[in-house]
């Protein structure tokens, strides 16, 4: 394992959060049929940070000016709503996000060499 992979693999570990992800949350791996969606492809389900699968998502399947524009409005819902079920200050659950987006830019930038599934703006 890379000392990148081992430090991320760690930190998630320490995480209050940690919880089940899906690890590869991207659009190739999500099916939409009218207001359900499902989730398809587990192979790479483990235990990490749920904030992972979210940054994961938006750095794979949307462009950086859609970010730009509505990254900061969905980390503070996702956040809002993980809040009601996680008792712990949203501050400190906004800090992890803000590390699982770095975690996450390592990750995407060899993900995204395969295949571009992007949303525009």
């Amino acid at each position: 394992m890379s000392e990148v992979a081992r430090n991320i693999c760690d930190r998630a570990a320490e995480s209050p959060f940690t919880t089940r992800i899906h690890g590869d949350a991207k659009l190739p791996n999500i099916m939409f049929a009218g207001d359900a969606v499902k989730f398809i492809d587990f192979g790479n389900v483990s235990l990490g940070h749920p904030g992972f699968d979210v940054m994961y998502f938006l750095y794979l399947s949307t462009d950086r000016e859609f970010r730009r524009r509505h990254l900061d409005a969905i980390v503070n819902e996702y956040c809002r709503q993980l809040g009601k079920w996680v008792p712990l200050s949203t501050d400190k659950l906004r800090a992890e996000m803000e590390g699982q987006r770095k975690n996450v830019m390592v990750f995407s930038s060899a993900v995204s060499q395969r295949g571009s599934y992007n949303f525009k703006t």
